[in-house]
């Protein structure tokens, strides 16, 4: 990617319900949206940012613009290049990730902090399921 950079957010309905349209159009970039509905990574092994993470099949990606948000965009490679950020996935309700894709996260609306006060993610998408 070289003029537009995008951070994928992955959402998915449970038990059917409204149409999945909550972001702003402004905030995404659909060029860069992936269906891993119907993909199988049984033993395959995927690394990004010099660690193994779990590709989200069973899920559809819904990217994010962050082309403007930051001045260099090497931590969103997919090289393992110097600099570059691993795959994490932070699970959160619906009705929150249209305020997280428009203002960024809140510390001050957390309301789980087992090991302290931050922000929490993982490179293994069934671990965030168990937070959405």
């Amino acid at each position: 990617m070289y003029e537009k950079y995008v951070v994928h957010l992955i959402l998915r309905l449970r038990g059917g319900g409204e149409r999945l349209a909550i972001l702003d159009a402004s905030s995404v970039d659909p060029r860069f949206d992936y269906d891993f509905t119907n993909i199988n990574d049984e033993n395959k092994k995927f690394t990004r940012g010099g660690r193994n993470y779990t590709r989200p099949c069973g899920w559809k990606r819904f990217a994010i613009k962050v082309s403007d948000k930051f001045d260099t965009m090497v931590w969103l490679g997919k090289t393992n290049a110097p600099g570059e950020w691993p795959v994490s996935y932070h699970g959160t309700g619906s009705n929150q990730a249209k305020t997280i894709a428009m203002d960024g996260y809140d510390l001050t609306k957390g309301k789980r902090f087992l090991f302290g006060h931050g922000v929490y993610s993982t490179p293994d998408i069934k671990v965030a399921e168990k937070y959405a």
